[in-house]
C-alpha cells in the first residue's frame, strides 16, 4: 500500500502573483487538479496534499498539510508525516507538474520495487539549470544542483524530474537527520538522497520517455506552453470519440460534447460547458458553462452564457 503527497505551498515568486502558483488555471482547471488526477488513477491509500495556511484548493479527495513557514522541500514533506507515516510507501511530486500521466508513474511504482528510493529522471542533452544524477556505475550518490555541480558534474545528462517514490520509514528518518547548511535556513528533499546512501539505502532512477510529462511550471510563460500542450490533449480526446474540430479552438478541459458534433475554427468552449450530439458550432463563437441540447446551430460570432 502506498500514499501520494504533492507539495504545493511553494509560492512561486516568478508568477509575480497573490495567487499560490499552482491554482493557476489551465484549460480551465487549477494546475494541481491534473496531478491529483493521474495519481488517483494508481489508487492509493490517501492523497495529501501540502499548502500554504489558508490557502487550499476546491478538490475532492484529498487530505491537506500545512507547511507552517517556507523551508524548503524537505520540511514540506516532513509536514506530511502525520498522515503517511505509517505507509509503507510513499510516492511525491511537486504541485507544477500538470503533465504528468498515470501510465508514467505506475512505471516509476514497478521501478521501485526492493529499493528505498527511486528517482523518477529524464535525459536531457542540454540540462541547463536541472540538478545532475551523480551515480557511481549503476548506483546513484546524490542529486547536485546546476549551481553547487563541478564541471564534470555539469556534463551529465541524467537529471532530476522531482518526482520519486520513498519507503517511507527511510525518507522521514533520513529528513530528520538534515542540517540545512543554506543562508535560508531550508531544508532540500534532494539532500536526503545523499543522506539516505550513507545510511546503505538502496537508490535507482527511472527514466521518463516523454520530456513534455515533466515539465514545471515556474512562471506564466511556462504555463501558456504547457496550457498548449493540455489543449491539443483535450481536443485530440474529443476527436477520437466522434467531434469534428478545426483549430485553432479552445476548449476547457470540463467540456462534454457529443459525437457528431463540428466545432469550427476561433471557438471558446469554457467551464463545465455540455454539447450535445450533432451540434454546428462557430466558427467565432464564445459558449461559457452553458448546456447546449442535441442538433443545436449555433451562428457565427455569438456568445452564450449562463
Amino acid at each position: 500500500m502506498f500514499s501520494v503527497v504533492i507539495l504545493a505551498a511553494g509560492v512561486g515568486k516568478r508568477f509575480h502573483s497573490k495567487i499560490p502558483k499552482v491554482f493557476h488555471l489551465i484549460c480551465g482547471r487549477p494546475m494541481v487538479s491534473y496531478i491529483v488526477d493521474a495519481v488517483k488513477e494508481l489508487n492509493p491509500h490517501r492523497v495529501v496534499m501540502v499548502v500554504q495556511k489558508g490557502k487550499r484548493p476546491d478538490i475532492d479527495g484529498v487530505e491537506f498539510a500545512i507547511q507552517k513557514a517556507p523551508r524548503g522541500t524537505g520540511d514540506a514533506l516532513l509536514s506530511a508525516e502525520a498522515p503517511v507515516g505509517g505507509e509503507q510507501n510513499i510516492l511525491v511530486l511537486p504541485g507544477d507538474v500538470p503533465l504528468i500521466t498515470s501510465s508514467t508513474l505506475l512505471s516509476l511504482g514497478k521501478a521501485h520495487r526492493k529499493k528505498s528510493c527511486t528517482i523518477l529522471t529524464i535525459l536531457l542533452e542540454n540540462p541547463a539549470s536541472y540538478g545532475r544524477i551523480v551515480k557511481d556505475g549503476d548506483k546513484v550518490v546524490k542529486i547536485v544542483e546546476e549551481r553547487d555541480a563541478t564541471l564534470k558534474e555539469k556534463e551529465i545528462k541524467e537529471v532530476n524530474t522531482g518526482i520519486y517514490m520513498f519507503e517511507t520509514s527511510a525518507v522521514f528518518e533520513s529528513l530528520k537527520d538534515l542540517n540545512p547548511d543554506n543562508a535560508q535556513g531550508e531544508y532540500y528533499l534532494t539532500d536526503v538522497i545523499g543522506n539516505m546512501r550513507s545510511k546503505g539505502y538502496k537508490i535507482g532512477t527511472f527514466i521518463v520517455e516523454n520530456r513534455s510529462e515533466v515539465i514545471g511550471v515556474n512562471d506564466r510563460s511556462t504555463l501558456s506552453y504547457v496550457n498548449g500542450i493540455m489543449q491539443k490533449r483535450i481536443i485530440k480526446r474529443h476527436q477520437l470519440k466522434g467531434v469534428t474540430i478545426s483549430p485553432p479552438v479552445a476548449i476547457d478541459y470540463d467540456v462534454k460534447i457529443g459525437n457528431d458534433t463540428i466545432i469550427y475554427p476561433f471557438t471558446a468552449i469554457y467551464g463545465k460547458t455540455t454539447i450535445g450530439e450533432a451540434c454546428t458550432i462557430g466558427p467565432n463563437v464564445v459558449i461559457d458553462n452553458s448546456n447546449i441540447p442535441p442538433g443545436t446551430v449555433i451562428k457565427p460570432f455569438t456568445e452564450v452564457r449562463e
